[in-house]
Order: structure tokens, then C-alpha cells, then sequence
């Protein structure tokens, strides 16, 4: 989609998106919520809000990160942040 750029994910997207930036601090500060504060937009400038109809993802990823049961305890039994230490290992390999 973009030149010079490798978008790595365990799933294609939904091809939803939305920038994030605010919050709001309910229940003394107990529950955050956040909301989007601007748009974000395709290569031609539209916003890119959602996928249409049919569900089908634009924006798919160019190299799909393997999931398995190591990579599922990974991430909920040792807390690792399993697709950020892959994409690091992902790039020490293919500079």
C-alpha cells in the first residue's frame, strides 16, 4: 500500500480505524473512556472510516505474524507484548 513500508499483524484488519486521542475519567477516576479527535485519512484523502458492507479488510497486512499455542502464552500467561517482540526480531533479519 504504501512504498517501503511492511505491515505486519496476526490478522488482516477490519478496515477500521480512527485516530485516538481523548479521554474522559469517569468514577473518580476509575474508568477511562477514549474517543477520536480527528480522522484519518486513505492515500487519496478520504476519510477512512470503516469497511463497507460485505466486511472484506482494504488494508491487509503483507506479512501475517504466526499464532500458536506458544504465541497464545506468550501473550496471556507471560504478559509479553508477543507481536512487538516478533516485529523486532522481524526486522533484525530483514535489514
Amino acid at each position: 500500500m504504501m512504498p517501503n513500508v511492511t505491515v505486519a499483524g496476526l490478522t488482516d484488519s477490519y478496515g477500521c480505524n480512527q485516530e485516538t486521542g481523548g479521554i474522559s475519567a469517569l468514577s473518580g477516576g476509575h474508568v477511562y473512556v477514549g474517543f477520536p479527535v480527528g480522522l484519518v485519512l486513505n492515500g487519496n484523502g478520504d476519510p477512512n472510516i470503516d469497511t463497507r458492507k460485505d466486511c472484506v479488510s482494504r488494508n491487509p497486512v503483507d506479512v501475517c505474524i504466526p499464532f500458536d499455542y506458544d504465541a497464545a502464552m506468550q501473550i496471556f500467561r507471560d504478559k509479553e507484548d508477543y507481536e512487538l517482540n516478533w516485529a523486532m526480531q522481524y526486522l533484525r533479519s530483514n535489514v
